[in-house]
């Protein structure tokens, strides 16, 4: 057997038998484990972007996405467009609109077996003087 089929035995045998408190102290464990079972070709999905439908300019936005990156091919290039000439890197990515207007976000995920897009728009009204921030609504 080889060294690397050792190693992922002796792992689950050791979940297997830990006490709960050794688990709870190692979590980065499992993690490891569902990167060694990855299947070998599995494109990157979007299931949800979330963010601002509209927003005062000036203030911070904040938009996220729900992937399917846990098990998707790796690795896996993220890139927000928020319609204004800025764009982001990550899945949870903030960004600040200068000007009023209707922005077209988008978000693309690429990996060696697909490319994902989605996108939303965001309504951007001028600066508010005072007031609580405007709702965040899911797509």
């Amino acid at each position: 057997m080889s060294s690397r089929r050792h190693l992922i035995l002796g792992v689950l045998l050791w979940m297997l038998t830990a006490p709960a408190a050794a688990l709870a102290q190692t979590h980065d464990v499992p993690l490891r484990l569902t990167s060694l079972f990855r299947s070998s070709a599995v494109p990157v999905q979007i299931h949800e972007i979330d963010g601002p439908r509209t927003l005062p300019a000036g203030e911070d936005a904040v938009f996220s996405a729900r992937t399917n990156l846990d098990v998707a091919t790796l690795p896996v290039t993220i890139r927000w467009d928020f319609g204004d000439g800025a764009t982001g890197r990550s899945l949870f990515a903030r960004h600040r609109f200068a000007e009023p207007g209707t922005y077209r976000v988008a978000l693309r995920l690429s990996n060696a077996h697909g490319t994902a897009t989605d996108s939303l728009t965001v309504v951007v009204t001028p600066p508010r003087t005072d007031g609580p921030a405007a709702p965040h609504v899911r797509r």
